[in-house]
């Protein structure tokens, strides 16, 4: 979701999508499949057909290209891959065993079901619980299962914290995890999560438990900053207050807002909450990256749909006019989101 480059299209991927779009799903099914005939690996498959199409989808929805129906066509399509290319795994025995789960507020499970499958590939017999899990209901489970892993996939950045919950989940019953996908890849976010290893790819979670089959792992922590922790308990309790006098304040410095529809004006405000929430959990894993990564994907998400720069750089600037003086680091994350706007508009 934070992301603002261009995935170059791979002429397999381009050739699913236009399968779609033309309402023949089981050619792209059976593109798939044949790619597996072929002599594919079915990780090979999954990184180098199913992955670049999904994002090529996120892109284009971004871009104003796609409506959200298309985004949601492509990932069933996707998801019926998947399911038929499990039967070309290979079966691992029980000594590999490892449970993957979505992080708690995750509900994107297309990107975890690809890399249990990859996972699979690879040697290790995954059980799968889903998305969004709760936190309670993991514990239960894995005190049942008692797997020598756990994997936790997390997409968008906003479900970062439920890592942080399952993780401890985990750790009650003395399990490592390892937490990978787009909101954790080549950062050191897990860290602040208390998870035990951060991958960007499948080979990396792969090369991680083998290792951890060799020696016991000391499991971490989840990091607490008292500061960054009471910043967050203010902003949750003074968010609709924050979001209202925010609106108000934007309202009468961009006099265009006036003759907004009943639609726009939803939107605004809802941005203007998607921001304070990122702020949040900005503050939550200790990296302005994650709000600044935003901002930039936000700004050419509007940009596609008409909104200038300017009214995204005053949406923050009146979220930091109405912050109190008790929240200085949230200040300064919308600063720093600020100057991100204003390096991309020279």
């Amino acid at each position: 979701m934070t992301s603002t480059t261009t995935t170059p299209v791979t002429e397999d991927a381009e050739r699913f999508l236009d399968h779609i779009e033309r309402a023949d799903a089981d050619a792209a099914i059976d593109q798939a499949l044949d790619l597996v005939r072929e002599g594919w690996r079915v990780t090979d498959v999954v990184r180098d057909l199913l992955a670049p199409a999904q994002r090529t989808v996120g892109e284009r929805w971004a871009a104003g290209r796609y409506t959200v129906a298309h985004e949601h066509l492509v990932s069933g399509v996707v998801d019926d891959v998947l399911g038929l290319l499990a039967v070309h795994a290979p079966r691992p025995g029980p000594e590999h065993t490892l449970a993957l789960a979505c992080a708690e507020g995750e509900w994107h499970t297309t990107p975890a079901r690809m890399a249990a499958l990859c996972l699979r590939d690879a040697g290790w017999r995954v059980q799968f619980l889903g998305g969004s899990l709760p936190a309670d209901h993991l514990a239960s489970t894995l005190a049942h299962l008692a797997p020598p892993a756990m994997a936790i996939s997390c997409t968008l950045p906003l479900a970062l914290p439920g890592v942080a919950t399952l993780a401890d989940a985990a750790h009650d019953q003395q399990i490592p995890v390892v937490v990978g996908g787009a909101a954790v890849a080549a950062t050191r976010r897990h860290v602040r999560l208390g998870a035990d290893g951060g991958v960007g790819t499948v080979e990396e979670a792969v090369d991680l438990l083998r290792t951890w089959l060799d020696q016991p792992v000391e499991l971490q922590a989840t990091a607490r900053d008292v500061d960054a922790d009471l910043e967050r308990a203010l902003l949750t309790s003074t968010r609709a207050h924050l979001l209202d006098h925010a609106y108000r304040r934007l309202e009468a410095e961009l006099p265009q807002m006036a003759g907004y529809t009943e639609r726009q004006r939803h939107h605004t405000r809802q941005d203007l909450d998607y921001i304070l929430q990122f702020v949040d959990v900005a503050l939550a894993v200790e990296d302005t990256s994650l709000l600044t990564s935003f901002v930039g994907w936000l700004a050419d998400l509007l940009a596609a749909r008409g909104v200038p720069p300017a009214v995204l750089e005053r949406s923050l600037a009146v979220l930091r006019y109405v912050l109190p003086d008790e929240a200085p680091h949230a200040r300064g994350l919308l600063q720093a989101g600020i100057e991100e706007l204003r390096g991309r508009t020279g």
